[in-house]
């Protein structure tokens, strides 16, 4: 399973790019798994993809963490953002 993933802000510095194409397994099908693989990838990162304040999109629409992962989506990992 290949999928597309965009990091924004937080997640964005923490992860070292803006996006990356991934292959995480067959065990990742949804948005709490892909979350728990990339901390193992990325131990660094793994306060901020466990933070319950972080959102998924996935393929533009905003989900929670049980949303279904599959080959070709983008996932977009969203800290929560401030501002008026």
């Amino acid at each position: 399973m290949a999928i597309r993933l965009r990091y924004f802000a937080r997640v964005r510095d923490v992860m070292g790019a803006a996006e990356e194409a991934v292959e995480p397994g067959p065990g990742v099908r949804d948005g709490a798994a892909l979350t728990e693989w990339l901390a193992r990838r990325t131990p660094d990162a793994a306060d901020v993809l466990a933070h319950p304040s972080l959102r998924l999109a996935v393929n533009g629409v905003v989900a929670g963490r049980d949303a279904a992962v599959r080959d070709g989506d983008e996932i977009d990992l969203l800290p929560p953002f401030s501002g008026g």
